[in-house]
């Protein structure tokens, strides 16, 4: 196979304005909700009409043309005002509904809905309604802060919450700004990969997706339905992103061979055991797992966040 070739423009003294962040006390309001929900009251309602949030039990039966499709009925289904479980427009329309309810939904089918028969058809759904149950959340006091917490006043909670959020938006600044710096480095290089390179890399990706999917009982076929994208579609963005990754780390693998940095062998070891205990498996069964040419790739992969870890230290942070 073709080597990766590499031409080098500047990658250090990049500089990129310092990304901007706060926590808003709407943010911090938004938590405290969340969690005074997790101590919620479910309660039925026998006379109230239903809101978005609401639980309902439906029974639902759809007709195409005045007659029953495959697939368009359900009994007993627990259905959430507000989740987008079903097409759009159907849970807005059971929205002040009540109990024993029998109501018809008028709607049509998305025009790119993953059936064709259905895309885009007019159709209806006679719907009854079984049961609603709602969630009465109490107001934010110690006594929830205690429940859902560590904390013990909701003052004390206002500033642990107020330092998660910090932290988590401190990390995706972070990640931010690593992204940019790597993008404007990536823009005064010029990198030729191989098309049986990416191909190699494109399929090596589409596996590893499988395999996740497997793990949720989807297929791949599920998949592309599920995101409304034809095999085409898939296959350009795939290589897309599979000669994205490969010019990302050649680059920085270039970068890594002319700074001279290294993977010492306690390295590789410290980053296979974190693997091996990742994954639930001894350190000589991942050893065996991954084989020698596993290994190598390990290897390269902490070169490459070396390298990056010197170009985002060399950056000029600009206010």
């Amino acid at each position: 196979m073709s080597e990766i070739k590499v031409n080098l423009g500047q990658y250090k003294g990049i500089e990129v304005p310092k990304p901007f962040f706060e926590v808003t006390e709407e943010e911090i309001q938004v938590e405290f909700q969340k969690a005074c929900a997790l101590v919620a009251k479910n309660e039925e309602k026998t006379t109230e009409p239903a809101v978005l949030g609401d639980l309902l039990t439906i029974d639902f039966v759809g007709y195409l043309d005045g007659e029953p499709f495959p697939g368009g009925d359900g009994e007993n289904f627990p259905l959430t005002l507000g989740s987008n479980t079903f097409i759009p427009g159907f849970e807005e329309q059971l929205i002040g509904v009540k109990a024993g309810d029998v109501v018809d939904v008028h709607l049509a089918f998305p025009e790119k809905y993953h059936e064709q028969s259905l895309a885009g058809r007019p159709v209806v759904f006679k719907v009854k309604v079984h049961s609603i149950r709602t969630n009465t959340a109490p107001e934010m006091s110690d006594e929830v802060v205690q429940m859902v917490s560590q904390c013990k006043t909701v003052d004390e909670f206002h500033e642990y919450v107020h330092g998660e959020i910090f932290n988590s938006k401190k990390m995706e600044a972070a990640q931010l700004l690593e992204d940019e710096i790597l993008d404007k480095v990536m823009s005064v290089c010029t990198v030729e990969v191989p098309e049986e390179a990416i191909k190699e890399r494109k399929d090596g990706l589409v596996n590893s997706l499988t395999a996740q999917l497997q793990q949720s009982q989807m297929s791949l076929n599920d998949y592309m339905k599920y995101h409304n994208i034809t095999q085409q579609e898939f296959d350009e963005y795939m290589m897309r992103d599979a000669k994205k990754m490969l010019e990302g780390q050649s680059v920085l693998g270039k970068i890594a061979e002319i700074e001279g940095l290294t993977c010492s062998t306690d390295e590789l070891n410290r980053e296979l055991t974190e693997m091996a205990l990742s994954y639930h498996l001894d350190y000589e069964q991942i050893i065996d797992a991954l084989g020698d040419e596993g290994k190598e790739m390990i290897r390269q992969d902490i070169l490459t966040r070396k390298a990056l870890d010197l170009i985002v230290e060399h950056a000029v942070i600009t206010e």
